[in-house]
């Protein structure tokens, strides 16, 4: 692999969830509460019951997640800019994020794509760096023990949909796609299996929109998607690259025989993912033609 851009960080030994979790917590205690939201999303006597919410949660309260999932589901600058997103970042990452597959009435929330629409990755790095943290932590207990204290259910059939976030969320904090996939190369579970699969397609596309206040003075969020568009390219590139390395005919023809008996739907992906890699169709060898490294663009630094 190319060197590693200073701006992708390993994915090194994170601490306990609720320590991680804590210190995000922490990193977070500056938000402002905003004194109003977009009347036309929150109409009526919503915007006010909305601020009096992120009110409590910034003095330590964890309310229902349905008094305040719609702040996930709108614009950064219809919720009053990305301190709403600071401020109820834990107790959805705790009650929210990954429920979010499986309970309809959190159906239209997407908290990863919020964080990058808010401008995620020009956020202070103390910020960047607590959240990683929870990413790590959450994506080393997901592939090696197949359990997740954010998602404490034994659920196979929403297997997939969590670890599509899950790996989502690890890309979003800018941790290295390299130690993600030889992370999970090294573990033998279905949930890292997951992660092998599902680096052969998912998307980290540049947000549609970008709140114009990310950086002061710049109102124009076109440098911002095409600079996200940018990093995007690097990452998708270095994870394509890291599991072509890993995926020799021999290690699928293992991988096959040991899940034939075990699961035989993750035997049958198994079998296109081979199949794809043999006659030159998968989607990685197109994704690893795009350069794996570069400086991160001048228009998104952290303060």
């Amino acid at each position: 692999m190319t060197d590693r851009p200073d701006w992708l960080h390993p994915l090194g030994t994170p601490p306990p969830l609720d320590n991680a979790l804590g210190s995000l917590a922490a990193t977070m205690a500056q938000a402002q509460v905003p004194n109003r939201l977009c009347h036309q999303c929150f109409d009526g006597a919503h915007g006010p019951a909305l601020i009096a919410t992120l009110s409590a949660i910034k003095g330590g309260a964890r309310p229902d997640p349905a008094d305040y999932s719609q702040i996930l589901a709108e614009h950064p600058n219809c919720v009053g800019g990305p301190d709403a997103y600071r401020l109820t970042l834990v107790p959805a990452l705790r009650d929210i994020w990954l429920h979010a597959n499986t309970d309809t009435a959190w159906w239209d929330t997407c908290l990863v794509e919020k964080l990058l629409m808010a401008g995620l990755w020009c956020w202070p790095e103390a910020q960047q760096a607590a959240l990683r943290a929870v990413a790590a932590r959450v994506v080393l207990d997901w592939i090696t023990t197949g359990t997740c204290a954010l998602w404490p259910h034994d659920s196979p059939a929403e297997r997939i949909h969590i670890s599509d976030d899950i790996l989502e969320l690890a890309l979003a904090t800018l941790i290295d796609p390299e130690d993600l996939v030889a992370a999970a190369f090294a573990q033998e579970t279905a949930h890292a299996l997951d992660i092998i699969l599902l680096a052969e397609g998912i998307p980290l596309a540049a947000p549609g929109y970008v709140a114009d206040d990310a950086t002061p003075g710049l109102h124009d969020a076109q440098p911002y998607r095409a600079a996200y568009g940018e990093m995007a390219n690097i990452i998708q590139a270095r994870m394509a690259q890291a599991a072509l390395t890993h995926l020799t005919p021999g290690w699928c023809h293992q991988a096959i025989a040991k899940w034939d008996d075990a699961d035989a739907e993750m035997a049958n992906d198994l079998r296109a993912l081979a199949s794809g890699l043999s006659d030159g169709t998968s989607r990685f060898y197109a994704l690893a033609q795009g350069p794996a490294t570069g400086p991160k663009p001048s228009v998104l630094f952290a303060p």
